[in-house]
């Protein structure tokens, strides 16, 4: 499965993170608590969001129960040239 899109969404939500973390540390700096207590529930949805998408990422993988090489075609024709 392509989890090119997930991996975008991941980095917005880790980018949105960073910013919510810098405005949390100037928030606490100027002492404003009503600025601390949105951030914080900012931060929580965020959080959240970065743990579906994980989740999303986890569930959208395969995985082997043993080491091994998909291959697909007829490979009859094939045989004794390099795979």
């Amino acid at each position: 499965m392509d989890d090119k899109d997930l991996r975008l969404e991941k980095l917005k939500w880790l980018s949105e993170q960073s910013k919510l973390n810098k405005q949390y540390q100037e928030a606490i700096a100027i002492r404003d608590r009503a600025k601390i207590n949105i951030i914080n529930a900012q931060q929580e949805q965020v959080d959240a969001q970065l743990e579906l998408v994980n989740s999303q990422i986890v569930r959208g993988s395969i995985v082997a129960p043993f080491a091994g090489v998909v291959v697909s075609g007829d490979l009859n024709q094939r045989l004794g040239s390099a795979v």
